[in-house]
């Protein structure tokens, strides 16, 4: 409910994690270490932050963002403004549809509700297909430090509760917007709930191990 850390712990495998999701308790990530030109899918123990490799995507990207559908349990990503389905067990990426933004919008976070209804963000707020990968504009989210246009979200999260959250980083001369938000979809607000100089990289909502 604040987003204070209440414990940390340090991953020591070689990997550079990009995006988060869970699966009850268990917590997958993208390693975004660009080995052998491909990223891979790795799951994340919380009790002891061990890593375990599970496959490669057949892909190498730029920006990753994972999630799994709370109903279906199927792992979804949107990567470098394309939306696929991860095969959880083996890592491959199998592509659904190129998404239809285009300059100045660029993907970077992506977030499934408790509901099955799917949220990209980039400069704006879209509504996501994720059977066809049409998106629906919702707007621009607003917060007290102003609109949320001069920068970007690592990832966004629901919590099991319904509440949305995003980790922004806000552009250069813009710093001071960079923090943890909890996100009204239906306002089209942002309240900043920690401040950070470094957003978190991923963003999900696990139980406690």
């Amino acid at each position: 409910t604040t987003g204070q850390v209440l414990d940390s712990k340090q991953i020591f495998d070689p990997v550079i994690i990009s995006a988060l999701a869970a699966d009850g308790s268990r917590v997958y990530s993208m390693d975004g270490g660009n080995q052998l030109d491909r990223d891979q899918l790795l799951e994340i123990h919380p009790a002891d932050v061990t890593t375990r490799h599970i496959g490669w995507t057949g892909s190498d990207w730029n920006v990753r963002s994972i999630e799994f559908h709370p109903r279906t349990g199927v792992l979804y990503a949107v990567c470098d403004q394309k939306l696929y389905t991860i095969d959880k067990d083996t890592g491959l990426a199998t592509l659904i549809a190129s998404l239809p933004v285009s300059y100045p919008e660029f993907l970077t976070a992506f977030a499934i509700g408790p509901d099955g209804i799917a949220y990209v963000t980039g400069y704006w707020v879209w509504r996501l297909n994720l059977q066809t990968g049409q998106m629906t504009k919702l707007g621009r989210l607003n917060s007290s430090q102003g609109t949320l246009l001069t920068g970007f979200f690592w990832d966004l999260a629901f919590s099991r509760t319904g509440e949305l959250w995003g980790s922004f980083q806000g552009d250069w001369g813009y710093a001071y917007k960079s923090g943890l938000y909890e996100i009204d979809l239906a306002t089209m607000t942002a309240v900043k709930k920690v401040a950070m100089q470094k957003p978190y990289d991923g963003l999900t909502f696990a139980p406690a191990p």
